[in-house]
């Protein structure tokens, strides 16, 4: 299905409107296109919904707290996905009381199967302990998960593209 580059919340804010409307689609399709725009695109006096900002202390020191792992992306996604409000916002579904959720926003948290034990990935030498991030997860206290080896020299092949190695000495002109 094509989305024609509309964002979920403008999509849900035409549908707001159209269903606040109470216009049957059939007389939409009779009006001039100038109308329905205006209908659904009022030129002014649009008071905007409050979106609350982000309580910037409370990321603040989340992000400066010894040993904190989180970092301002996480804490931009975390409060594009969960917004206290007051009041119903387009885009988002009340999951409890005055917190609602955008279930189009990217989860910060993956699940994987594939894993490899932080002692045999410090055994790894480039390029293998680079690439082996696009497809393990390190823990620590567990052992690796079964064929991690051949799955991670599957992935690395010698390439020859072509260029020589020529010594030279320093006192020769080239």
């Amino acid at each position: 299905m094509d989305r024609y580059k509309i964002g979920s919340g403008t999509l849900s804010l035409i549908m707001e409107r159209y269903h606040a409307g109470g216009i049957p689609i059939e007389e939409l399709q009779m009006m001039p296109p100038k109308e329905v725009e205006l209908l659904f695109y009022p030129q002014k006096n649009i008071k905007k919904k409050d979106i609350p900002l982000p309580d910037f202390q409370y990321y603040y020191d989340r992000i400066h707290t010894p040993n904190s792992r989180v970092n301002i992306s996480y804490c931009w996604l975390d409060y594009k996905e969960h917004i206290v409000s007051q009041e119903n916002i387009p885009g988002y579904k009340e999951i409890a009381e005055n917190i609602y959720e955008n279930s189009e926003v990217y989860p910060v948290a993956y699940v994987t199967s594939q894993y490899l034990s932080e002692e045999d990935y410090n055994t790894l030498e480039f390029p293998y302990n680079q690439t082996a991030f696009l497809d393990f997860a390190v823990v620590k206290n567990r052992s690796s998960c079964a064929g991690w080896k051949e799955q991670l020299q599957s992935k690395i092949q010698e390439v020859d593209i072509g260029f020589q190695y020529k010594e030279i000495d320093s006192r020769q002109s080239v």
